[in-house]
């Protein structure tokens, strides 16, 4: 069992109102789901504690809110603060219309800009949600249904996946789906060479042709439309449904001129000598037009041809299971699971073919039968590449 990791009690970080809230009365729920929040303060701060006795003035006072919001606050020295008074499984005031069933962590600071949360904060936000998750019996990587909310949720997600809200931040929220992964590690003692997807970039990024060296009409960037950078958590399978030799160029005037996108669709494509096309204009992790309605938390990779009849090479293959090792490891995606897709109630695995978003035959029958092999593939090698 893991233990509960040092927390700064309310009397230590000086709450005004000290161990208890005297105008309220704490209520108990069952945690199902850890939320995770920021608190869009300065991320740079003299003394901390003078910051959460400032957020709590602020929800207690200016928000009459009677207390502190969150259940822990966590500062970016990786020191977590009690928030609010009842002591576990109190009901918070951190999410409208999810506090039941919820336990609301924040990370003081602000992530939805530039700055990512410090690698301190993250090390003690893995700690708590780990302890938590053991401690309730939830599968940080899984979903299930919240009751108050009414839906499926991931069982750690972020404030915007229950309210209309950027909380906890671009930056942050961007992070989560292998924050899940680091805290269901944490729980099975996974460490090292046995962890299935490892931090960092464990595996090298592929060779890609760029926007320039394909001849794109317009070069590295894109007149007609300003990229959009989004947090990745799914990668989408398709076929270009053309012939084989088909030119990316030509691809691109179709999409851009003849289907009015302005770009071209897909975020890489690949050629059936094993060839990997820089596709979308804007670089990593930007969105592209390859999936109506779920664009805006996938990257497309689409293999040039038709295989609704036809396999595609070995060559091909061999380059999509690389690209997509390549985004898993560094995003810290699990190419075997499932995850939550956005804010949608749809749970998608993780490596996924175009027909599980869109009434469509793509990638074609031949790929998408394919798909289990290429999951696994993409697996070992993150397992290998970690060894």
């Amino acid at each position: 069992m893991l233990t509960k990791p040092a927390v700064v009690s309310r009397q230590e970080w000086g709450c005004p109102t000290g161990a208890n809230s005297p105008d309220w009365t704490p209520q108990y729920t069952t945690v199902t789901h850890l939320i995770v929040h920021h608190t869009a303060t300065p991320n740079d701060d003299p003394d901390w504690k003078a910051r959460v006795r400032s957020i709590w003035n602020f929800h207690a006072i200016t928000r009459d809110g009677k207390d502190i919001a969150y259940n822990y606050l966590i500062d970016p020295d990786g020191v977590i603060y009690e928030g609010r008074a009842g002591g576990d499984n109190v009901i918070g005031r951190h999410a409208t219309g999810a506090n039941k069933n919820s336990m609301g962590v924040a990370l003081i600071g602000n992530f939805d800009q530039d700055l990512l949360p410090t690698e301190e904060a993250l090390d003690s936000l893995i700690k708590l949600l780990a302890w938590k998750a053991e401690q309730a019996g939830i599968d940080p990587t899984g979903s299930s249904h919240h009751s108050e909310v009414g839906r499926v949720l991931p069982n750690v997600c972020g404030h915007r996946d229950v309210g209309a809200t950027a909380c906890p931040g671009r930056k942050l929220y961007a992070l989560l789906p292998r924050l899940r992964i680091d805290v269901s590690n944490l729980i099975q003692g996974i460490d090292g060479e046995d962890e299935v997807v490892p931090s960092g970039d464990y595996v090298p990024q592929p060779p890609i042709v760029s926007r320039a060296e394909w001849g794109c009409p317009t070069g590295a960037e894109s007149p007609g439309w300003k990229p959009r950078k989004i947090p990745v958590s799914h990668m989408i399978i398709h076929h270009t449904a053309t012939r084989s030799n088909a030119k990316v160029s030509t691809i691109w005037n179709y999409h851009a001129n003849t289907l009015g996108w302005k770009d071209i669709g897909y975020n890489y494509l690949i050629d059936p000598d094993g060839v990997i096309y820089e596709g979308r204009a804007g670089g990593e992790d930007v969105m592209g037009a390859h999936a109506y309605d779920y664009n805006h938390h996938s990257m497309g990779v689409s293999l040039i041809g038709n295989f609704e009849s036809a396999a595609p090479t070995q060559k091909a293959l061999d380059s999509l299971t690389q690209l997509l090792a390549w985004k898993a490891a560094k995003l810290r995606l699990d190419p075997m699971g499932k995850d939550q897709f956005g804010t949608t109630p749809t749970n998608l695995m993780v490596i996924s073919g175009h027909r599980d978003v869109n009434a469509t035959a793509c990638p074609g029958r031949e790929i998408y039968a394919l798909l289990p092999d290429i999951r696994s593939d993409v697996n070992d090698i993150i397992k290998d590449k970690c060894r």
